[in-house]
């Protein structure tokens, strides 16, 4: 079981997706609160994740794009190296040691096995019956599609202020599709003018 969740999460958090040749994008599905106040400065980007290597690179991304819109960004890698979960305590010394005015953080929320490509029908057999064939994949024709999740929260209210999903499908190339979540990612928060 250790060993399916480490599995899970690097294929999960940093597969984490979107378009681009390494995956394909199924869109950004986002809430934002009623919040109106100015744009924040400083972001904490954390990545939850399980393989150290995973979360430094989503972290790194993150704050990289975040930076190229104007924002102080760190990732939290460099202050709280802590491997798993952090107890909540240090995460917040670690917030307000580095005065950050906002948090990011980036979660796997679900991975699926989800079928691809042409379907099979069964013929001659009663409507009911054939329909429910036509939702088969064919033999070996199935991938794996990553749900991640990210909320941006007020770090001095502790209130989310916006949360996107997004659902990908699993590429080779885990590395561009980091990038292109962490691009996406920032460029939402700019356009809601949060940062």
């Amino acid at each position: 079981m250790k060993n399916i969740t480490a599995v899970a999460l690097r294929a999960g958090l940093l597969t984490v997706l979107l378009a681009g040749l390494a995956a394909c994008a199924s869109g950004l599905s986002a809430w934002r609160s009623d919040y109106t106040g100015p744009a924040f400065k400083k972001v904490m980007v954390i990545g939850v994740s399980n393989d150290p290597a995973q979360r430094k690179a989503f972290e790194d991304s993150l704050a990289a794009a975040l930076r190229a819109r104007g924002v102080v960004a760190f990732p939290t890698y460099q202050s709280l190296p802590d491997e798993g979960q952090i107890v909540i305590e240090r995460v917040q010394k670690a917030v307000d040691a580095n005065q950050a005015d906002a948090v990011a953080v980036t979660r796997v929320k679900s991975i699926t096995q989800e079928g691809a490509g042409a379907m099979t029908e069964m013929p001659g057999f009663p409507g009911w019956y054939s329909t429910a064939w036509s939702g088969v994949p064919a033999p070996g024709d199935t991938q794996t599609a990553v749900t991640v999740e990210t909320t941006f929260w007020d770090a001095k209210s502790q209130k989310a202020i916006w949360r996107g999903t997004t659902k990908e499908i699993k590429g080779p190339d885990v590395q561009a599709s980091i990038q292109d979540l962490a691009n996406q990612i920032a460029a939402t928060l700019k356009s809601n003018g949060f940062i």
